[in-house]
Order: structure tokens, then sequence, then C-alpha cells
């Protein structure tokens, strides 16, 4: 029977189990246990009645919970995230392979089945495709077996634990067991039975495994299957088949040549079908088929070559995650996340940090996504903490043999069942696990078990014996420039980014500055973006983070994603599109020329459509279709009109030139002829400005003590909610908090806060006054029109840093709920983030332009404007503009308002929307999330002329 010590010996993780075998598609009859199982829930294993560990469950008052799940979020414990730490630290001081002996929820699964004589007459095979963190399986009272690794499937044969009427299944499931040691993943820390759980009826002999070794020819491939068959069969023959694609072969040789094969690679992910029929003295006994494909990946001359081509990964890193059910996730939420990413030019994957879900592989097999298959392995919290010369003794596993079967079960596990699959092109022996001759073991075993893919390995110093552990030099969160340092002083390896550009918050920026990598150095072969989607559960109307999880958490560093939990699009993501697009288009507006870079390895652009918009302020008035056909890895040109041939236009003249949904960009090729004809008023009263001849029609009121607008009436009703004040702050950004920014920005937290007038006087017509912001100074002058608008002029200080930003803000009543602007229109955009912006006109409410990022923070920004109005549901507002290209947003809450909530449910509720109109703003950075620095042609120093802001009633 199974024994709570059993959780702690590490000799102890897999008893009773099938070895594990390829996910080929089998034929037998399944029937699915997924859905309604009874639950009872402990504290901890010392608390689960010993009668349970002796297989007998009668006694217990059970519940009930669905399977698929976690029983954090069916309400049996409570969720928790945690980064680095272990889930118990500061509660139980452990060390390995202790586990918690108080809070360490055991759940207790049964179901019942009822099988019949017919499901009983050959074998029965039950599969557990996740539990975690491990199992302990009874059948009818019955110790089966156990098996830790909560990422692998746990298979059994239970057919002589069962009969033919309603059988009892029992499963086990502790939170911890000595496992948990390395499974210290940056995720939340569920448990529980959270994939597919189904019963298997094999015949007695059948196909177990099947193993696929190639060996390509320019045209051909030899190929050699291997076939494991279970049972016992006296004169056993196979016979094998492969079609698809023109090709149909036959074969009674498990050797043999195919002609004419087309290679598998993510433009045109070519799969072949093969079958497999196994036959007794001329009689079928089992047949079975799994789709394969051929490929070839290696390393010449330091860089790595698939096909022949030259690799470069626009990848993510991706957890399995749905904001509704955590890691148990359906093939519909899988496949949705796929062809998203497809859709915006992600061609790569890494499974951070544990193998998916089999159905994962064959949908990017599928759909042609590249993959790094890593195993379940992390121990960061035993070596993050401690000196450099202290690690290899602290960390586990190093090289303490002890732990070396445990983890080779985990290695094998993945290996075995994934290994038919093309999409993979690296196994990984895990991630933040330090180094060490355990590490060394799993890897020599991928590299003798799988000689046709490379090993993949972070966590090893490029000074390290252990080096040779990964066939790459990988490393995370390298700045772009210490990158090409690197690989001009270790030019003997390709390079590789297994985790950047950390997505936290408002984040990736300066993402192009990493693609630019990519020209410049043939090995360096791209990398994995931190990470796909942000890690955070939905409840209601809400979306919580680790905040809001039992002690010990890290807060909202779950929240990391080019995506929001929720969500299919984000500025992120936008950018992460241009930048990974295959298709690149450059506008020489000089020559009127757009040159085309394919970037395909291997597909011409013949299979979408080039087009050329021409717009006049935004707005588009002619579009031509081209036919241009370039080839793989060359490059293709065609004209565009000149400036000259819009002579009759008076607007500013962009041309946008796009390829399909792949690749879009905008150049302005003509400014504006339009001039906005405005005569001065002169007609002060006290210190009241009124605008127009009649006094319904607008009136701004400047009071002497702000010395700045604090109404503008229209109709005799104020529509502002605050007075206009110079702006020199936004809420930070979650880099702007650990890079030290806002200490660095102090003084313009203080000078947004406070301000006033402390002189001011008309002279002919104007209202000149002098404010003081904080420890700032500047002069302003407002001028007023006769078709309603005004100008404030601002000459600014010397500012003795870089700044958040510099402009002026107001509050605006809620009425006036929609944005018409002219200027960058793929969503909010900084100057580090808007390489995806295109140029054009564009009408959103202000309810779309905030941002609901987890905690809250900046958002909401748009760069290059030309003009903005925010206008009510008549069409009455304002339009404003300045006298250069300006960024600005209108959302519902104030920079000081975001800044003070820790999460979006505390942010205020109120009748206004917060204008910011705005010279300039910092980049948003994103080399990492705890300390990198923005970079400096990005920070934000302030106008170095007076900015001037014109607002027309409208």
């Amino acid at each position: 029977m199974f024994k709570p010590e059993f959780l702690e010996d590490v000799k102890y993780f897999n008893v009773g189990t099938l070895p594990p075998f390829s996910d080929h598609k089998s034929q037998y009859k399944k029937t699915s246990l997924n859905g309604m199982w009874d639950i009872a829930v402990y504290d901890n294993p010392s608390c689960v009645p010993e009668e349970v560990y002796n297989g007998l469950v009668s006694n217990l008052t059970f519940s009930t919970i669905k399977v698929p799940s976690h029983i954090q979020l069916a309400g049996f414990d409570e969720p928790q995230y945690v980064n680095q730490q272990y889930p118990w630290a500061g509660k139980e001081n452990l060390t390995p392979p202790s586990i918690p002996k108080k809070d360490n929820k055991v759940a207790i699964y049964k179901k019942s089945v009822n099988l019949s004589a017919d499901n009983l007459k050959d074998r029965v095979h039950i599969v557990f495709e996740g539990a975690e963190s491990c199992m302990a399986l009874y059948v009818n009272g019955h110790y089966v077996g156990y098996r830790e690794d909560s990422f692998t499937p746990n298979v059994f044969d239970i057919k002589e634990f069962l009969f033919e009427g309603v059988n009892e299944i029992v499963a086990i499931v502790p939170r911890f067991c000595k496992g948990s040691w390395f499974e210290d993943q940056d995720f939340w820390r569920f448990s529980g039975l959270f994939r597919p759980v189904y019963l298997v009826y094999p015949p007695k002999t059948y196909i177990e495994d099947i193993e696929v070794n190639y060996l390509l020819h320019p045209n051909d491939v030899d190929i050699d299957v291997s076939v494991k068959v279970a049972g016992n069969l006296e004169n056993p023959s196979l016979f094998f088949s492969l079609k698809g694609d023109g090709v149909d072969c036959e074969s009674l040789a498990n050797t043999f040549r195919v002609k004419d094969i087309k290679r598998w690679n993510c433009e045109v992910p070519t799969l072949y079908t093969l079958s497999v029929e196994l036959y007794d003295e001329g009689k079928l006994i089992d047949t079975t088929a799994t789709k394969i494909g051929f490929r070839e990946i290696k390393i010449e001359k330091n860089v790595v070559l698939l096909n022949g081509k030259r690799l470069i990964f626009h990848g993510v890193n991706r957890h399995e995650f749905s904001s509704v059910n955590g890691r148990a996730m359906s093939e519909e939420e899988i496949r949705s996340d796929l062809l998203l990413l497809k859709k915006n030019n992600v061609n790569a994957i890494r499974t951070s940090h544990y193998p998916n879900q089999s159905c994962f592989y064959d949908m990017c097999d599928e759909l042609g996504i590249y993959v790094i298959d890593e195993m379940n392995l992390e121990t960061h919290g035993t070596w993050q903490f401690e000196e450099l010369s202290n690690r290899t003794d602290n960390c586990i596993p190093g090289s303490k043999e002890e732990y070396t079967p445990l983890l080779l079960d985990r290695a094998k596990a993945m290996l075995v069942r994934d290994r038919l699959h093309p999409c993979i092109l690296f196994w990984s022996c895990g991630n933040e696990s330090w180094d060490g001759e355990v590490i060394k073991h799993i890897s020599d075993y991928f590299k003798s078990e799988d000689p046709s893919r490379l090993v993949h390995y972070e966590s090893v110093l490029v000074t390290s014996k252990w080096r040779d552990v990964s066939d790459v030099e990988s490393q995370m969160y390298t700045k772009p420039s210490d990158v090409a340092s690197f690989i001009e002083e270790h030019p003997e390896r390709p390079f590789m980014l297994c985790e950047y550009n950390h997505a936290m918050g408002n984040s990736c920026g300066g993402l192009h500055i990493y693609t630019e990598l990519e020209e410049k150095y043939e090995s360096y072969f791209g990398g994995f973006i931190w990470d796909f989607r942000d890690q955070n559960i939905k409840i209601g109307d809400y979306v919580y983070s680790g905040m809001h999880t039992k002690f010990p958490n890290d807060d909202d560093f779950c929240s990391n994603g080019i995506l929001l939990a929720d969500s299919d699009k984000s500025a992120k993501l936008s950018e992460v599109k241009h930048e990974f697009s295959p298709i690149k288009i450059y506008i020489d507006k000089e020559n009127s020329k757009v040159k085309v870079e394919n970037k395909r390895m291997f597909s011409a652009t013949d299979d979408h459509q080039f087009s050329i918009s021409y717009l006049e302020d935004g707005k588009t008035f002619e579009i031509e279709k081209i036919s241009l056909v370039v080839e793989p890895g060359s490059t293709g040109y065609f004209d565009i009109k000149s400036p000259s041939y819009f002579i009759d236009r008076v607007g500013e003249i962009v041309v946008k030139v796009s390829y399909d949904e792949i690749f879009s960009t905008t150049c302005s090729i003509r400014e504006s002829k339009a001039i906005d004809t405005k005569n001065p008023l002169n007609n002060i009263i006290n210190d009241i400005m009124v605008m127009g001849s009649d006094l319904s029609t607008a009136t701004v009121l400047t009071r002497k003590i702000e010395g700045l607008p604090n109404a503008i009436l229209i109709n005799n009703k104020n529509i502002i909610k605050s007075k206009f004040k110079i702006e020199t702050w936004r809420a930070p950004v979650n880099n702007d908090l650990p890079n030290m920014n806002v200490l660095r920005w102090m003084s313009y937290k203080l000078a947004s806060l406070y301000s006033y007038c402390d002189k001011i006087e008309e002279d002919n017509g104007k209202i000149l006054s002098s404010i003081k912001f904080g420890p700032y100074q500047a002069n302003t002058t407002q001028t007023y029109y006769d078709n309603n608008s005004f100008d404030i002029e601002i000459e600014p200080p010397h500012f003795p840093s870089d700044l958040p930003c510099f402009g002026l803000s107001f509050a605006l009543s809620d009425e006036f709920d929609t944005i018409n602007y002219y200027g960058n229109v793929t969503g909010e955009a900084y100057s580090d983030r808007k390489e995806s912006s295109i140029l054009s006109y564009n009408t959103l409410k202000v309810k779309d332009s905030f941002t609901n990022y987890v905690k809250p923070q900046e958002c909401g920004n748009l760069t290059d404007l030309r003009y903005i109005e925010i206008v009510n549901k008549e069409g009455h507002g304002l339009r404003i503009k300045t006298n250069s290209i300006f960024e600005g947003s209108i959302i519902p809450y104030d920079s000081h308002e975001l800044e003070e909530a820790k999460h979006i449910e505390d942010l205020p509720k109120h009748k206004y929307n917060y204008v910011r109109i705005l010279h300039g703003q910092c980049g948003v950075g994103g080399d990492d999330s705890w300390g990198a620095c923005v970079h400096d042609e990005f920070l934000y120093h302030g106008p170095k002329e007076k900015m001037i802001v014109n607002i027309k009633i409208i």
C-alpha cells in the first residue's frame, strides 16, 4: 500500500506505471472519466485517515469536483502564486527532500465506473494526463501504484483489479511531494487532476511504442521505424505505409526509402501519415497511425540551420494557462492560443517550463510552430539567494546523484511521448536549476537517445565546466549591447535568448533593438519573449493577480504577458507582430520606391497580396493592388506615386503599404498645405476671456491664483472638471519602480501635484502668467481667436534630469466620451514601442483607450498626433493640436489615481475623463522588470522651445 513517508523518499517516485510510449493515434475504445468526481480534502497527509492508505474510503464524507480542474479554483484550498521562493517559505523551515507537514492539502478523488464484460475482454489502462504534484492510485481497494511528475502522463494497467459492474477508482493527490522541490516554476501553485483522465482498452497484444528515425537526402528520405509490441505472438509481422502530398509508399520492412518528399518547416508544415499494422499468422491484430514530418536541424560554423537555411526563432514563452481554468486548458483554448500566435508572426514556443498536453504538439505540427520542449525541472528557490560560491553546494539537483533516477524518469517520459513530433527542434533540460552532474546526465540522455535534435539549457556559465550541457549559448534578459559584446567575444557557438523583453505591465519597449541583432550577427538566432499571456485569474468582472493569494506570494509578477489574461489583442502584441514579420517593407519617399525584403526561408510572397493606400489627413482616397513575387531570402521593389501627383490636394499625404495582414507601414510623403486662419481677439473682461461675439457660444475662465483656464463654458455649462495644469508626471509603469526612475523623478511628482500662479497680467488682449509647479517655474501666454479657439503657450524651464513627461492636463466631463484623432492608430504607443504604428485617422471610445493592467499604471498614450478631438454624442467638444507633432491620452483616471491603486478594482468611479496633451514622454522600457533602464535614446528631457497648445471648441 501507499505510505505518506513515500512522499519524501527519493527512491520512491514511480511504482506500478507502464513505461512511457509515443503518443501515436491508436483506434482503441476509450471511456472518458472527465466530469464530476467525489472529493475529500485533508489539511496534510497526517490528517488523512489510515484506512484511506489501505484503500478504504467508504467512511469518508465527500463533496464533488469537476475533473480536469485544480482544487484551489474549486474552493478546496486557496490559490497561491509565487515566483522564485517556494510556497512554504516563511512557514516551515525545510530542506530537500522534506515536504510541508502542516499546509499540504491532500485530495482524495473517487470515481465509480460501470464496466461491461466487453470492456474487460482484453486490457484496460487508465491514463491520468496530469496530476499535480503526484498521485497514488487504488482500484476497488487495491493499491495499483504511484508516480511523481505533474506534467507527463501516468498510465496504469488495471485489468487485474476490475470486475464486471460498478468499479471504484480512487486517486490520492497531495499538493506537495519531494518532486515539488523540482517544480519551482514561476507560476501559480495549483494541485489536483488538472488534465484529462480516461480508460483505454487495447487488445492483449498491441503496438505499444513507435520510434521513427530518418536520413534526409536532397529529395528523398530513408526511414527506419522501430516498433515495440506488448504481448506475446507466435509469428508477428509488421506492415508500414506512408501517405500524403503525392507520396503513397508501402513496405513490409521497417527500413525503406521514400522519394520526392517535402520537408517540414513553419512556413509549409508538410505532414505525412505513417501507418503501422501488426499481424500474427496473417491475421491483423492491431493498427495505428501517426503524423510525421521530415526536417533537419544542425549547427554549422556557429549557425543553427533548419533544412540548410539559417533558423531564427521569433518566439514566446508560454505557460499552459487560462484565466478561468488555470492550467486545466481545453483543446479549444490551446488551439485558440496557437492560432493567435501564428496570426501574429510568432514562429516558436518554449514550453516554459514543463511538457504541455499532447494535443499541443499535434497542433504545432499542423500549424507550423517550432517548439523547444522543456522537461519539468526548476529549482530556482534553492540557489537564487545564495552567493555564487555556495550555489553548487546548496542547489539541487547539482551533482547529488540520488536525484538522477527521479529526474531521468521525467526526461524519458517527455522524450518518448513527444519524439514523433517534427515541431520539436530542441529538448530542454529544464529551467533555472543551476548546473552539475545530474543536469549533464539529462543532457547526455537527450543526445544519446535522439541525436536528430539539439539540446538546450540556460543555467550554465560560459566559464563553467558544464557548458557543453547545451548545444547553444542560451541567456536570459541580456541587454542588446551585451548580447553584441558577448557574441563578438565568444563567436564559437550559436546564441539565443531563451527569455527576453520582459512584458510585465506596460512594457515591451525596445523590442526592435533586439530584432536588429538578427541582421548584425549570423550566429544570433533569436529568442523567446517572456511571456505569452498574463497568468491572472478572472473572477466575475475582475482579473486577480498573485497579490490576492495566500502567503507567501509574489504580487503581480505573474502579469507579464504580451496579452492580458482575458484578451486576444494588445499594443504589445501589435509590436511583436510587426517586429516578428517575415516580410519587411521600407518606403523610400525621396525616390518614390518601396523595398520588400522576404525573410522567409522557404516561401515566396505569391501567397498574399501587396497593396498601396494613399491617405489625406489620415483618410484613404486611393488604393492600388500590386503583384510582386519575391523569392525566399530575396528583395524586391515597386514604385509609388511621387508627391507632385497630389498637387491638387491640400492635406498631408501619407502612403501606406501592406502585405495583407502580415505587415503594414506608412510614410508621410508631403506635409499639409492647409492653413487654419484665425485672428486674435481683445475682449478680456476682468479675468474672463470671452470668445466670439455671443457669450453663449464659449467662454474661458482663468482664475488669477491659478494662471491657466479653470472653466470652459458652452451655453453657460462648464465642460471641464478640473483646472488646466502643467503636467510632469505619469503613473509609474512596472519597469519604472525597480529601475529607480521614480526616485530620479520625485520632484516631477511634486510639480504635478502642486502649482500656483505667482504673477498674472493682461497685455494687448493676451493673458500672461508665471506658473510655479513644484520647484519649477514656467511663463505662459493665453491668446484667444475669432474661430472659437485659444492658444496656451508655455516657455519650459530647464529640467535637471530626464522626466516622465511634459505638457498640459485637465479633466473633462464624461459626456465627451469619443476620441477622434489623426496620428498613430495601432493602440497605445511610446517612443520605444511604436515601430508597429500606422499613421492614419481613427475613432475610439474613452473607455477603450484605457488598458486594464491588473496593477493600474500609465496607459493609453497616443503618439505622432496631428490633432485630437474629444466629443460628445452630438459631435461637440474640443479639438486640440500643438505647434509640433505631439502625444496624448484621454482615460477615465489621472496619473495619481492610477499610481495609488494597487489593483484595478481600487480605482475610483467619477464622471469625468482626464486629458493629457504632451510634448513627449519617457519610453516604457522592457529589457527586464527588475532594474533595466529605459534606453538612453528613449529617455525624455523636455521641450527645448516653446510648446503651443491650440484648443478649439467645436
